[in-house]
């Protein structure tokens, strides 16, 4: 059985590339709002709105679970979190360290999940990336029949 025809059941778990990704952009932020020439009161509501978010981000990553995704590649479909069914669109970004999935649910709404390596074990990283390249070679055979091997 190939990777094409069996379920794929994958756990994301909070990212600490992420994470950093996200501090060290709130430190951007907060630098240079810092070196604003605004007046004070400005300048400090400017602060306390970065530093808001950047609570409710940390909050959110603490708090944040495990994820399980179930990929169905036969019928490409996806199962996300708790029991939301979803289409896997036909572009995907894959790369060696990061993979982002674009997914669309059945009433239409568009939902996109960035996978940095560290989210996942190494072995369904790689299984992940497998499936998705694949999906896609599987895809431009049957949009193109008329191309050689």
């Amino acid at each position: 059985m190939t990777i094409m025809e069996s379920r794929l059941e994958v756990t994301l778990v909070p990212s600490k590339t992420l994470a950093l990704a996200q501090f060290w952009l709130l430190v951007s932020l907060f630098l240079l709002s810092a070196m604003l020439p605004v007046l004070l009161w400005a300048k400090s509501l400017l602060l306390l709105i970065i530093i808001s978010v950047a609570l409710a981000w940390l909050r959110e990553w603490r708090s944040a679970g495990a994820e399980v995704l179930i990929f169905y590649p036969s019928i490409n479909q996806c199962i996300v979190g708790d029991g939301l069914r979803c289409q896997l669109r036909a572009e995907q970004f894959v790369s060696r360290s990061l993979i982002i999935l674009y997914l669309q649910t059945n009433y239409g709404k568009r939902i996109s999940r960035a996978i940095p390596r560290d989210s996942l074990t190494e072995n369904q990283h790689r299984l992940l990336r497998q499936l998705l390249i694949l999906r896609r070679a599987d895809h431009d055979e049957q949009s193109h029949p008329d191309r050689q091997s």
